[in-house]
């Protein structure tokens, strides 16, 4: 499982926040930041499909406040990627 902290500097103050993300699958990204003593967690996978652009889809996210990943997110995660791309291919 890969992981990275991502220090951001909010608004151009003073005032310093950050975002953790973690791989927790080979397809799933998490995303996780503290706001006002609230852990925010959004879920969200990759469309790499395009030679040109990639596209950052967002399953969902929510509010949690231990640091564990609950397994329903991630595969609810996963069920939305692949129709997400079962979708794109009817399409085409």
């Amino acid at each position: 499982m890969q992981e990275w902290w991502v220090s951001l500097k909010k608004n151009g103050g003073s005032t310093w926040s950050g975002i953790y993300i973690k791989k927790p699958t080979d397809e799933i990204w998490e995303f996780r930041t503290l706001f006002k003593r609230t852990q925010y967690r959004l879920f969200a996978f990759w469309d790499k499909s395009e030679k040109i652009d990639t596209v950052v889809i967002a399953t969902h996210g929510l509010i949690k406040k231990t640091n564990k990943t609950p397994q329903g997110d991630l595969d609810k995660a996963e069920r939305l990627r692949k129709k997400y791309f079962e979708l794109k291919n009817k399409k085409k």
